[in-house]
Protein backbone atom coordinates (compact mmCIF):
# COMPACT_ATOMS: atom_id res chain seq x y z
CA UNK A 1 0.00 0.00 0.00
CA UNK A 2 1.58 3.07 -1.16
CA UNK A 3 1.44 6.23 0.67
CA UNK A 4 1.55 9.60 -1.03
CA UNK A 5 3.61 12.18 0.71
CA UNK A 6 1.96 15.50 1.20
CA UNK A 7 4.36 18.17 0.15
CA UNK A 8 5.15 20.74 2.77
CA UNK A 9 3.46 23.96 1.99
CA UNK A 10 5.66 27.06 2.00
CA UNK A 11 3.56 30.00 3.22
CA UNK A 12 5.67 32.44 1.34
CA UNK A 13 4.80 30.66 -1.88
CA UNK A 14 1.13 29.94 -1.43
CA UNK A 15 0.03 33.17 0.23
CA UNK A 16 -1.39 35.86 -1.97
CA UNK A 17 0.24 39.27 -2.33
CA UNK A 18 -2.62 40.79 -0.34
CA UNK A 19 -2.03 38.47 2.59
CA UNK A 20 1.70 39.16 2.45
CA UNK A 21 1.05 42.85 2.70
CA UNK A 22 -1.31 42.32 5.61
CA UNK A 23 1.21 40.20 7.46
CA UNK A 24 4.00 42.68 6.95
CA UNK A 25 1.88 45.55 8.17
CA UNK A 26 0.75 43.57 11.20
CA UNK A 27 4.31 42.69 12.12
CA UNK A 28 5.70 46.13 11.54
CA UNK A 29 3.15 48.04 13.65
CA UNK A 30 3.55 48.00 17.48
CA UNK A 31 0.62 46.66 19.43
CA UNK A 32 -1.45 47.99 22.34
CA UNK A 33 -0.27 50.67 24.70
CA UNK A 34 3.31 50.33 23.52
CA UNK A 35 2.16 51.30 20.06
CA UNK A 36 0.51 54.46 21.30
CA UNK A 37 3.57 55.25 23.42
CA UNK A 38 6.05 55.02 20.61
CA UNK A 39 3.70 56.64 18.16
CA UNK A 40 3.42 59.74 20.36
CA UNK A 41 7.15 60.19 20.82
CA UNK A 42 9.12 61.72 17.96
CA UNK A 43 12.07 59.68 16.83
CA UNK A 44 15.46 61.22 16.17
CA UNK A 45 14.79 60.87 12.48
CA UNK A 46 11.52 62.78 12.86
CA UNK A 47 13.24 65.67 14.62
CA UNK A 48 16.11 65.68 12.15
CA UNK A 49 13.75 65.94 9.21
CA UNK A 50 11.63 68.82 10.62
CA UNK A 51 10.60 71.69 8.40
CA UNK A 52 13.67 73.73 7.42
CA UNK A 53 14.13 77.09 9.10
CA UNK A 54 13.13 79.89 6.73
CA UNK A 55 16.05 81.86 5.38
CA UNK A 56 16.57 85.33 6.79
CA UNK A 57 17.13 88.14 4.38
CA UNK A 58 20.60 89.60 4.14
CA UNK A 59 19.98 92.73 6.18
CA UNK A 60 17.37 94.52 8.19
CA UNK A 61 17.48 97.28 5.60
CA UNK A 62 16.05 94.90 2.99
CA UNK A 63 13.23 93.96 5.35
CA UNK A 64 12.47 97.59 6.11
CA UNK A 65 12.43 98.45 2.40
CA UNK A 66 10.07 95.61 1.63
CA UNK A 67 7.78 96.60 4.50
CA UNK A 68 7.70 100.18 3.25
CA UNK A 69 6.68 98.94 -0.19
CA UNK A 70 3.88 96.90 1.38
CA UNK A 71 2.68 99.95 3.30
CA UNK A 72 2.64 102.03 0.12
CA UNK A 73 0.61 99.37 -1.67
CA UNK A 74 -1.87 99.30 1.20
CA UNK A 75 -2.13 103.09 1.06
CA UNK A 76 -2.87 102.95 -2.66
CA UNK A 77 -5.56 100.34 -2.05
CA UNK A 78 -7.06 102.50 0.69
CA UNK A 79 -7.04 105.49 -1.67
CA UNK A 80 -8.91 103.51 -4.34
CA UNK A 81 -11.55 102.27 -1.88
CA UNK A 82 -11.98 105.74 -0.43
CA UNK A 83 -12.52 107.33 -3.84
CA UNK A 84 -14.98 104.58 -4.70
CA UNK A 85 -16.83 105.24 -1.47
CA UNK A 86 -16.92 108.99 -2.10
CA UNK A 87 -18.33 108.55 -5.61
CA UNK A 88 -20.98 106.04 -4.52
CA UNK A 89 -21.89 108.08 -1.48
CA UNK A 90 -22.25 111.25 -3.50
CA UNK A 91 -24.71 109.94 -6.11
CA UNK A 92 -26.43 107.67 -3.53
CA UNK A 93 -27.22 105.15 -6.26
CA UNK A 94 -26.02 102.05 -4.42
CA UNK A 95 -25.86 102.45 -0.62
CA UNK A 96 -24.81 98.82 -0.12
CA UNK A 97 -21.84 99.21 -2.47
CA UNK A 98 -20.90 102.47 -0.76
CA UNK A 99 -20.96 100.74 2.62
CA UNK A 100 -18.80 97.90 1.27
CA UNK A 101 -16.27 100.37 -0.16
CA UNK A 102 -16.14 102.20 3.17
CA UNK A 103 -15.55 98.93 5.04
CA UNK A 104 -12.72 98.04 2.65
CA UNK A 105 -11.18 101.46 3.19
CA UNK A 106 -11.32 101.06 6.99
CA UNK A 107 -9.80 97.59 6.68
CA UNK A 108 -6.90 98.98 4.64
CA UNK A 109 -6.49 101.78 7.18
CA UNK A 110 -6.19 99.26 10.01
CA UNK A 111 -3.66 97.22 8.03
CA UNK A 112 -1.57 100.32 7.36
CA UNK A 113 -1.59 101.30 11.04
CA UNK A 114 -0.62 97.79 12.13
CA UNK A 115 2.14 97.66 9.53
CA UNK A 116 3.50 101.02 10.69
CA UNK A 117 3.54 99.91 14.33
CA UNK A 118 5.25 96.64 13.40
CA UNK A 119 7.86 98.46 11.32
CA UNK A 120 8.51 100.94 14.13
CA UNK A 121 8.97 98.12 16.64
CA UNK A 122 11.19 96.14 14.26
CA UNK A 123 13.38 99.14 13.46
CA UNK A 124 13.86 99.89 17.16
CA UNK A 125 14.70 96.26 17.89
CA UNK A 126 17.38 95.98 15.22
CA UNK A 127 18.70 99.51 15.30
CA UNK A 128 22.40 99.36 14.67
CA UNK A 129 25.05 101.74 15.96
CA UNK A 130 27.44 102.38 13.11
CA UNK A 131 31.17 102.43 13.75
CA UNK A 132 33.44 105.12 12.35
CA UNK A 133 35.08 104.66 8.97
CA UNK A 134 38.50 103.94 10.53
CA UNK A 135 37.10 100.73 12.02
CA UNK A 136 37.58 101.69 15.63
CA UNK A 137 35.17 100.38 18.23
CA UNK A 138 34.06 103.84 19.38
CA UNK A 139 30.41 104.51 18.64
CA UNK A 140 29.57 107.23 16.15
CA UNK A 141 27.06 108.50 18.70
CA UNK A 142 29.64 109.60 21.24
CA UNK A 143 28.81 110.36 24.84
CA UNK A 144 29.27 114.12 24.78
CA UNK A 145 29.77 116.18 27.93
CA UNK A 146 28.95 119.80 27.02
CA UNK A 147 31.40 122.29 28.49
CA UNK A 148 28.65 124.88 28.98
CA UNK A 149 26.38 122.88 31.26
CA UNK A 150 24.51 125.18 33.67
CA UNK A 151 25.15 125.11 37.40
CA UNK A 152 22.24 124.49 39.74
CA UNK A 153 22.82 127.42 42.07
CA UNK A 154 20.00 129.84 42.78
CA UNK A 155 20.04 133.44 43.88
CA UNK A 156 19.73 133.70 47.65
CA UNK A 157 21.32 130.28 48.23
CA UNK A 158 24.95 129.48 49.00
CA UNK A 159 27.17 130.08 45.96
CA UNK A 160 29.44 127.06 45.51
CA UNK A 161 30.79 127.76 42.03
CA UNK A 162 31.87 131.38 42.07
CA UNK A 163 32.31 131.99 38.33
CA UNK A 164 29.12 130.21 37.28
CA UNK A 165 25.81 131.93 36.68
CA UNK A 166 23.21 132.05 39.45
CA UNK A 167 19.64 131.47 38.36
CA UNK A 168 16.52 133.14 39.64
CA UNK A 169 14.77 129.79 39.97
CA UNK A 170 15.02 126.09 39.23
CA UNK A 171 12.60 126.76 36.38
CA UNK A 172 15.22 128.99 34.76
CA UNK A 173 17.93 126.38 35.35
CA UNK A 174 15.85 123.61 33.73
CA UNK A 175 15.23 125.75 30.65
CA UNK A 176 18.96 126.36 30.25
CA UNK A 177 19.76 122.67 30.83
CA UNK A 178 17.33 121.67 28.07
CA UNK A 179 18.72 124.29 25.68
CA UNK A 180 22.33 123.17 26.16
CA UNK A 181 21.54 119.48 25.63
CA UNK A 182 19.55 120.17 22.48
CA UNK A 183 22.31 122.41 21.14
CA UNK A 184 24.79 119.53 21.49
CA UNK A 185 22.40 117.00 19.94
CA UNK A 186 21.88 115.10 23.18
CA UNK A 187 18.42 113.62 23.68
CA UNK A 188 17.00 114.66 27.04
CA UNK A 189 15.43 111.33 27.98
CA UNK A 190 18.61 109.33 27.36
CA UNK A 191 21.17 111.83 28.70
CA UNK A 192 19.67 113.79 31.61
CA UNK A 193 20.61 111.07 34.10
CA UNK A 194 24.24 111.18 32.94
CA UNK A 195 24.62 114.97 32.80
CA UNK A 196 22.38 116.38 35.54
CA UNK A 197 24.68 115.36 38.45
CA UNK A 198 27.50 117.32 36.78
CA UNK A 199 25.43 120.49 37.37
CA UNK A 200 25.07 119.88 41.11
CA UNK A 201 27.07 120.22 44.29
CA UNK A 202 27.65 117.13 46.50
CA UNK A 203 24.54 117.74 48.60
CA UNK A 204 22.38 118.12 45.52
CA UNK A 205 23.93 115.03 43.93
CA UNK A 206 23.07 113.02 47.05
CA UNK A 207 19.42 114.04 46.72
CA UNK A 208 19.49 113.37 42.99
CA UNK A 209 20.78 109.81 43.47
CA UNK A 210 18.16 109.08 46.08
CA UNK A 211 15.16 110.63 44.33
CA UNK A 212 15.85 110.56 40.58
CA UNK A 213 18.61 108.27 39.35
CA UNK A 214 18.04 104.68 38.22
CA UNK A 215 14.26 105.02 38.55
CA UNK A 216 13.46 104.84 34.85
CA UNK A 217 12.09 108.41 34.84
CA UNK A 218 11.81 110.45 31.68
CA UNK A 219 12.90 114.09 31.66
CA UNK A 220 9.23 115.10 31.55
CA UNK A 221 8.78 113.36 34.91
CA UNK A 222 12.03 114.63 36.41
CA UNK A 223 11.61 118.32 35.63
CA UNK A 224 8.60 118.97 37.95
CA UNK A 225 10.36 117.00 40.70
CA UNK A 226 13.35 119.35 40.44
CA UNK A 227 11.06 122.38 40.53
CA UNK A 228 9.18 121.10 43.57
CA UNK A 229 12.40 120.37 45.46
CA UNK A 230 14.39 123.52 44.72
CA UNK A 231 11.63 126.07 44.10
CA UNK A 232 10.33 125.87 47.67
CA UNK A 233 7.10 127.63 48.68
CA UNK A 234 9.12 130.40 50.32
CA UNK A 235 11.17 130.91 47.16
CA UNK A 236 7.98 131.02 45.09
CA UNK A 237 6.57 133.57 47.54
CA UNK A 238 9.64 135.77 47.04
CA UNK A 239 9.28 135.44 43.28
CA UNK A 240 5.62 136.48 43.53
CA UNK A 241 6.69 139.55 45.51
CA UNK A 242 9.23 140.32 42.82
CA UNK A 243 6.54 140.05 40.12
CA UNK A 244 4.35 142.44 42.09
CA UNK A 245 7.15 145.00 42.37
CA UNK A 246 8.31 144.89 38.75
CA UNK A 247 8.42 148.09 36.70
CA UNK A 248 9.15 148.71 33.05
CA UNK A 249 12.45 150.47 32.49
CA UNK A 250 12.55 153.91 30.90
CA UNK A 251 14.33 152.66 27.79
CA UNK A 252 12.99 149.11 27.91
CA UNK A 253 10.85 148.16 24.91
CA UNK A 254 7.40 146.71 25.39
CA UNK A 255 8.49 143.36 23.96
CA UNK A 256 11.53 143.09 26.20
CA UNK A 257 9.56 143.99 29.31
CA UNK A 258 6.68 141.66 28.44
CA UNK A 259 9.12 138.77 28.00
CA UNK A 260 10.78 139.59 31.32
CA UNK A 261 7.42 139.80 33.09
CA UNK A 262 6.21 136.51 31.60
CA UNK A 263 9.44 134.77 32.59
CA UNK A 264 9.17 135.94 36.19
CA UNK A 265 5.50 135.05 36.59
CA UNK A 266 6.17 131.53 35.20
CA UNK A 267 9.02 131.05 37.65
CA UNK A 268 6.71 132.19 40.45
CA UNK A 269 4.06 129.72 39.30
CA UNK A 270 1.46 132.47 38.83
CA UNK A 271 -1.36 131.53 36.47
CA UNK A 272 -2.99 133.95 34.04
CA UNK A 273 -5.74 135.89 35.78
CA UNK A 274 -7.36 139.31 35.96
CA UNK A 275 -5.22 140.17 38.99
CA UNK A 276 -2.06 139.29 37.06
CA UNK A 277 -3.22 141.47 34.14
CA UNK A 278 -3.82 144.38 36.53
CA UNK A 279 -0.36 143.85 38.04
CA UNK A 280 1.20 143.93 34.58
CA UNK A 281 -0.73 147.06 33.58
CA UNK A 282 0.28 148.85 36.77
CA UNK A 283 3.95 148.06 36.13
CA UNK A 284 4.05 149.70 32.69
CA UNK A 285 5.78 153.05 32.24
CA UNK A 286 3.49 156.09 31.96
CA UNK A 287 3.75 156.58 28.19
CA UNK A 288 2.82 152.97 27.49
CA UNK A 289 0.12 152.95 30.16
CA UNK A 290 -1.72 155.91 28.60
CA UNK A 291 -1.83 154.21 25.21
CA UNK A 292 -2.93 150.95 26.81
CA UNK A 293 -5.75 152.77 28.62
CA UNK A 294 -7.24 153.87 25.31
CA UNK A 295 -7.13 150.35 23.94
CA UNK A 296 -8.68 148.90 27.09
CA UNK A 297 -11.34 151.62 27.16
CA UNK A 298 -12.38 150.98 23.58
CA UNK A 299 -12.68 147.30 24.32
CA UNK A 300 -14.33 147.27 27.76
CA UNK A 301 -16.01 150.68 27.98
CA UNK A 302 -15.18 154.32 28.66
CA UNK A 303 -15.45 154.33 32.46
CA UNK A 304 -12.08 153.25 33.73
CA UNK A 305 -10.29 154.72 36.73
CA UNK A 306 -7.49 157.10 35.88
CA UNK A 307 -4.09 155.79 36.80
CA UNK A 308 -2.33 157.94 39.43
Amino acid sequence: MSTQENPMVDPTVTSSPESQSSMISDLSSPQGSMASKYASEPTPMDTDTAAPTPKVMDSTGDIVSRKLCIIEKLKNQAKIHFMEYMVLNEDDSDPAAALTAHEKFKECEQKVNRAKEALKSFSAMFEEVKTPADGSSNHSLRLVVPNDLPTLQLKGDAIWRKKAECYDSAYDFCNTFETVLRAHGQALNSNWERLLPLCMNPEQVSWCREALLEKGFSWKQVRPMILDHFDTPYRKFLLMVEVGSMCQGTYESNREYSNRFQKMRREAGMEDSTLLAVTYFASLKASVKSVAQLAISSHFGSRLPNSP
